[in-house]
């Protein structure tokens, strides 16, 4: 491309902003739902059935991202919340879009409210959830997470379970440096954790918590319920 070719795509340039590697990632939305219950509002969450994938783990309703039919993530979560707590969309009110998730993922966050009085009129898709449960967005106001560690590793091979070599990245043939042979970015991330009546809430739906009720829900000055 000549210069003045370069120069003036650079100038037409209009794109958005986007993530870095955003299309590498498995995509998933998740709803943040509320539900009122005696006139103060509950984080409403499924114990997860134990057929599936992270079984008997505690999280918000949402699911991987399926463009046959989703146009948009937030397609993905009212859908994936009306077909795992078995609600029509019209019960479904969205506030607003909460922080994305990204990592070894991504995962876009919406927070809203399921329109019910009562738990006992959700038909809650069984092959997918055990139960569901509440606790009051208070508690999580009130109680500081546990804050612990995980330590994570890359690898560019490594042995399976006869001792055979399985090569990921061939560091050798691409002649990268000597230490990326082995394992490299020792790092440690941050986990937390709130212990529940109905079992420990972890990892990424505790950290959905916990910013969400940092950034969205606090009342700064008087911390009133919610």
């Amino acid at each position: 491309m000549k210069k003045e070719a370069f120069e003036k795509k650079l100038k037409s340039l209009k794109r958005q902003h986007h993530i870095l590697g955003k299309d590498l990632l498995r995509k998933y939305a998740v709803f943040v739902a509320l539900v009122e219950i005696e006139g103060a509002y509950h984080f409403l969450f499924e114990k997860r059935a134990k057929g599936i994938r992270q079984p008997s783990e505690i999280s918000f309703p949402g699911g991987a991202f399926d463009p046959a039919l989703d146009t948009s993530f937030l397609d993905t979560a009212i859908r994936e919340t009306c077909e795992e707590l078995g609600i029509k969309r019209e019960a479904i009110e969205v506030i607003t879009q909460v922080d994305t998730f990204v990592s070894h993922v991504y995962i876009e966050n919406f927070l809203g409210i399921i329109k019910i009085n009562t738990l006992e009129v959700l038909n809650i898709n069984e092959d997918e959830v055990e139960y569901v449960f509440t606790i009051p967005v208070q508690t999580f106001i009130d109680t500081q997470p546990e804050v612990y560690g995980i330590k994570v590793k890359s690898f560019s091979s490594e042995l399976d379970e006869k001792g055979n070599k399985i090569e990921y990245l061939p560091v050798e043939a691409l002649d990268l440096p000597e230490r990326y042979h082995s394992s490299w970015q020792d790092n440690t991330r941050e986990v937390y954790v709130y212990r529940t009546p109905h079992g420990t809430l972890w990892g990424i739906t505790a950290l959905i918590v916990y910013e969400t009720v940092q950034h969205y829900l606090l009342d700064d000055e008087s911390h009133k319920k919610i």
